[in-house]
């Protein structure tokens, strides 16, 4: 395993990316063909969405990087998202609380991927690489990362290497806003751009709390969508999960989970239209059992059996159905 310092320009080239520099430059010079590029509309205008290409040398380099040296690097507890072993639930867990009141806060960050200028990715990772190589290599290696994974110096949602990144990006500001809310005695997580926070003193849903986060993310040119932001007593729910004394997914979650067990359980149910719907209904019954799970632990003795369950009729259902 590659340790979290790149020492060397040949530990670069010939261990991490395993690639000559002249190839290096070649794969650099066409990386947009490692892309399909299309258009999503939104409310207003449109975005611009990448897909790489897995049959590219762009897609293996960013690959390479991921595993030999973006996954060795260390980040704060409180960051849940993109990371080895951290799922959205451990985003959830530390705000359970049997504590009434309890105060909940989420803060959106506005355009996360977007707002990540170049400047701020090249200081993040010259700290990661060894004082001991020369500032023309050091700059090398940096330019050389930044070039497998970006396009048009923006980190894009399309790369593989672009979750980790962001969260690299954002890893002083995580600190900082851990350190601020440890004093307040507030919990704090973030997975992506969702920040969410709790705490027994309704300080949280004042201007002034709010503000600061504002302030502290601010200084690498982040901003908060205050379209988006929750303010909840007691309990709070998000993307289909409800936290408060425990964590569950919300009615409208579950109903969906009940129709797809209903309707794949129907004697007439005669299996999907197409291979794009089994891969959906797969994934969703897949997360749902996923999530079930790891709710065990945190759900009412009374709802065990229940959710047991549950969990074998999707595991059947997985089985019968979408089996590959």
């Amino acid at each position: 395993m590659i340790g979290f310092r790149i020492t060397s320009k040949s530990q670069f080239f010939d261990e991490i990316v395993e690639i000559s520099e002249e190839k290096m430059a070649l794969a650099l010079n066409n990386k947009k063909s490692a892309y399909h590029c299309y258009k999503k509309a939104k409310k207003e205008g449109f975005r611009i969405i990448y897909a790489i290409k897995k049959n590219n040398l762009i897609y293996e380099l960013q690959n390479k990087l991921k595993n030999s040296f973006f996954m060795n690097l260390l980040f704060p507890e409180c960051v849940c998202g993109f990371r080895k072993r951290k799922s959205y639930y451990d985003f959830l867990i530390p705000h359970i609380s049997s504590n009434e009141p309890r105060y909940y806060l989420r803060l959106d960050i506005s355009d996360f991927f977007g707002s990540i200028d170049v400047d701020d990715i090249e200081e993040s990772l010259n700290y990661y690489i060894d004082d001991s190589i020369s500032s023309e290599e050091k700059q090398l290696i940096i330019n050389n990362i930044i070039g497998i994974t970006t396009i048009d110096d923006k980190i894009i949602q399309g790369a593989l290497t672009s979750p980790i990144l962001s969260n690299l990006v954002f890893r002083s500001l995580d600190i900082r806003i851990e350190k601020y809310c440890k004093m307040l005695n507030i919990t704090y997580t973030r997975y992506a751009d969702d920040m969410l926070f709790s705490s027994d003193s309704s300080y949280i849903h004042n201007y002034r709390f709010q503000n600061m986060i504002k302030t502290i993310i601010s200084e690498k040119g982040f901003n908060l969508n205050t379209k988006k932001t929750l303010k909840y007593k007691n309990e709070i729910s998000l993307n289909g999960y409800v936290v408060g004394n425990s964590i569950r997914l919300s009615r409208k979650k579950l109903s969906q989970l009940n129709n797809i067990i209903y309707e794949m359980g129907k004697k007439q149910f005669k299996g999907f239209k197409s291979n794009k719907e089994k891969y959906t209904i797969k994934n969703k019954l897949a997360g749902y059992r996923a999530f079930l799970i790891q709710s065990i632990p945190y759900i009412n003795r009374n709802n065990l059996v229940q959710i047991s369950k549950k969990i074998t009729k999707i595991e059947n259902l997985i089985t019968k159905y979408c089996a590959d």
